[in-house]
């Protein structure tokens, strides 16, 4: 996942896609190889949804999520997923692009018992990961002192672990592509 990392999605493509050509095939192995190889790209939307209405407006995983996208939007490494990636390989030369989107339950409410397991997961991954990816975007960005941020992140693990909430993220891409 590289959300909030990349300032220029097209530009990062078009340099795999010539370090690939420039360096020769035999360097990346059978990896990039034309009509064999291929690279794998995971991207998770962390923007919350609801189906069912019970996810507020003044949720603490909404008011998160917010202040996240703009802390990363603002230095230019949006965290918010790029819904056009197809089109943006497919520009720099990527053929056999499969896009598999995946909606993910961010905690075990679903009655789903494949479900349950992938949001159990995805809770224990999410509630790890939300002091990471927020303390420096808040406390460069906002100026937010730490101790502020982690009140914060507490409240979302809190918010995270209610199953009343029937709150899902995604999609998740998995791009599978081949040069």
């Amino acid at each position: 996942m590289a959300s909030g990392s990349v300032s220029s999605w097209p530009e990062m493509y078009q340099k795999i896609f010539k370090y690939a050509i420039s360096f020769g095939f035999e360097y990346f192995g059978k990896h990039l190889k034309p009509g064999y190889g291929h690279i794998e790209q995971v991207e998770i939307d962390l923007q919350p949804r609801c189906d069912d209405g019970t996810l507020p407006d003044n949720s603490p995983i909404i008011q998160w999520y917010n202040w996240l996208d703009d802390a990363t939007r603002r230095p230019g490494v949006p965290i918010q997923y790029q819904d056009q990636t197809c089109q943006m390989l497919q520009a720099q030369g990527f053929v056999d692009i499969e896009d598999n989107i995946i909606r993910l339950p961010i905690n075990g409410w679903s009655s789903d018992p494949h479900q349950k397991i992938i949001g159990r997961w995805y809770n224990l991954g999410l509630c790890e990961a939300t002091e990471a990816m927020g303390l420096g975007p808040l406390t460069r960005v906002y100026r937010w002192p730490a101790e502020e941020v982690r009140r914060c992140v507490k409240d979302v693990k809190t918010a995270a672990h209610h199953h009343c909430t029937q709150t899902l993220t995604g999609p998740v891409s998995c791009e599978v592509l081949r040069l």
